[in-house]
């Protein structure tokens, strides 16, 4: 084994250092795979929520009232996410209601 002219020292505090890095290295990658995965089960929960408050209001508003398109853009209209814009669609994926069609602006 080549030594390259380094003490038991030297060569120990090289060994302990690579040592550690290859732990913090795995240490981080667990780490990133965990914050991750908690990210994207949030924006799901957020997600599940807005669409089960805009799919609970077309139902109560539909009860008043026959066409769909007019319920739609009425909800559209009412709804405010601070960090969502809000589209509805129909079974043939025809804009039914959205930020755009309702008010001819976006929601910001």
């Amino acid at each position: 084994m080549r030594t390259f002219g380094l003490s038991i020292r030297a060569r120990l505090a090289l060994w302990y250092a690579a040592v550690f890095a290859v732990s913090l290295g795995a240490v981080a990658v667990a780490l990133y795979g965990v914050v991750a995965r908690r990210s994207l089960a949030n924006i799901d929960a957020a997600l599940h929520e807005a669409a089960t408050a805009v799919a609970t209001a077309i139902e109560i508003e539909a009860e008043d009232r026959t066409p769909t398109k007019d319920v739609a853009v009425s909800v559209v209209r009412e709804f405010r996410f601070r960090d969502l814009q809000l589209a509805v669609y129909d079974r043939r994926d025809r804009d039914a209601g959205s930020r755009r069609s309702a008010g001819g602006r976006r929601n910001r």
